[in-house]
């Protein structure tokens, strides 16, 4: 009962508190029933990292397969790491003060991964974006991106040109996703409480806890969203 009516009033606090785009598009508010056009079946979808958190965006901790046609990857220190966006695989070479090495993307049309360097992103559509206010969806053919384009809008750019673009934007981006992700981290914490065994195990990045809760079954039974506010608390606390 008492998990019963934390549910019902979180939801309403969703409903109230969350009209913003830009929240929704990161996923973390979003309406779990509602399939958006990032989503991609597990089957479907192409995993370049490893171990036990490699479903997960290595900044974030979404959900690859949520945010599947928006999905990066990198070489770092000869491991890969795959990312939710194209904002989180920026957001971690700042940190780690490193140039992206062998940037690859999620071409939108075959769902296959292809050298970012030579695709066709098409930037500021009315297609959702990914940990950014800004969209950006890359094509391997430039008459898929034009179609795309026709569509949905934007501008077609260069992987340099989107680079530029998402690094101008990257503090006030990280910004509002800081707060978000306090937002999460405080409903998570109630959910915690409500919901799960004791863990007392640190984690570094949201995918690691998420990745922890699922193999250990410690917190049954959470949808996709809460198990993201959970992670965000996990990771915080």
């Amino acid at each position: 009962m008492k998990r019963r009516f934390f549910l019902k009033s979180t939801a309403i606090f969703a409903t109230l508190g969350c009209t913003s785009s830009f929240f929704l598009s990161t996923g973390l508010f979003a309406n779990d029933k509602k399939m958006d056009f990032r989503v991609v079946s597990l089957e479907k979808v192409t995993i370049l990292q490893d171990g036990e958190s490699k479903n997960f965006c290595s900044v974030c901790g979404m959900s690859l397969n949520m945010f599947y046609k928006t999905n990066h990857a990198v070489n770092i220190n000869g491991k890969t790491h795959q990312y939710c966006s194209i904002h989180c695989m920026h957001q971690e070479a700042m940190l780690k003060k490193i140039l992206p090495d062998n940037p690859k993307v999620v071409d939108t049309a075959s769902l296959k991964f292809i050298d970012a360097t030579t695709a066709i992103y098409v930037y500021s559509s009315s297609m959702p974006a990914t940990m950014s206010s800004i969209s950006s969806y890359a094509f391997k053919n430039k008459e898929d991106a034009k179609k795309f384009q026709k569509k949905f809008g934007g501008s077609l750019l260069t992987y340099e040109e989107v680079s530029n673009a998402t690094q101008k934007t990257l503090e006030d981006d990280i910004k509002l996703i800081d707060r978000r992700q306090s937002m999460a981290a405080r409903r998570g914490e109630k959910i915690y409480k409500a919901t799960c065994i004791k863990i007392d195990k640190k984690f570094s990045t949201p995918a690691e806890a998420k990745a922890y809760i699922l193999k250990n079954n410690v917190c049954p039974n959470l949808t996709q969203k809460e198990l993201s506010q959970v992670a965000h608390y996990l990771t915080k606390k």
